[in-house]
């Protein structure tokens, strides 16, 4: 039987880099979407610049491991119920260098999060509301907050601090290991914990 490669989420990263990683070419050509975040940061390759003092008043991630402290592999886990697995955290230098954690198992994606100032939040807010691709639904977190084509939130935390979380997955199948509103729902999740940990680390 023909496998299928089929896109549950996209969050923060190329669609093409991910299709190019399965094997099954005739899989990939045939990709058809469940639920799509047509991501603009797709634009941007690079996040948006900041200013060295806003990467961070005073914080740096644990052990110049960029944000990846701001999440636990036990609540990536939980977010999802445990119907997706996640392997190592990877992050680099300082706060606001971001954090990108690759899915495990049989399902291929990505999660990646960015702590960065109100500069950065401004630049995202600006670029995907020139969209008319690009769905914005304001969300109760932060000083201001979007979700961003489902599986994507941005938030101002106010204090010139701002995160950006998104999630993208694939799969060969016939079943997802997520549905389109779950995958939103732990998106959702994960961001207000790490926003609660970016925000009390601002007061260390």
């Amino acid at each position: 039987m023909k496998s299928t490669t089929i896109m549950v989420a996209v969050g923060a990263l190329a669609v093409a880099s991910v299709l190019a990683a399965c094997s099954d070419e005739k899989a990939a050509a045939t990709a058809s979407p469940v639920a799509q975040a047509s991501e603009p940061a797709q634009r941007q390759a690079a996040a948006p610049t900041q200013s060295r003092s806003a990467a961070g008043k005073g914080e740096s991630g644990k052990a110049g491991q960029g944000d990846c402290d701001l999440l636990s592999a036990a609540e990536l886990e939980a977010a999802f119920d445990g119907r997706l697995s996640f392997g190592r955290m990877s992050g680099r230098g300082p706060r606001g260098r971001g954090c990108t954690v690759v899915l495990g198992g049989d399902v291929e994606g990505q999660l990646i999060m960015q702590a960065g100032n109100r500069a950065a939040f401004e630049t995202r807010k600006q670029s995907y509301s020139g969209q008319s691709s690009v769905r914005m639904e304001p969300v109760d977190l932060g000083v201001e907050a979007y979700r961003v084509n489902d599986y994507q939130i941005i938030v101002d935390a106010g204090d010139d601090r701002s995160l950006s979380l998104g999630l993208q997955v694939f799969f060969l199948g016939d079943s997802a290991p997520i549905t389109a509103g779950e995958g939103a729902a732990g998106v959702e999740a994960l961001t207000r914990q790490a926003l609660a940990r970016l925000t009390a680390s601002a007061s260390e």
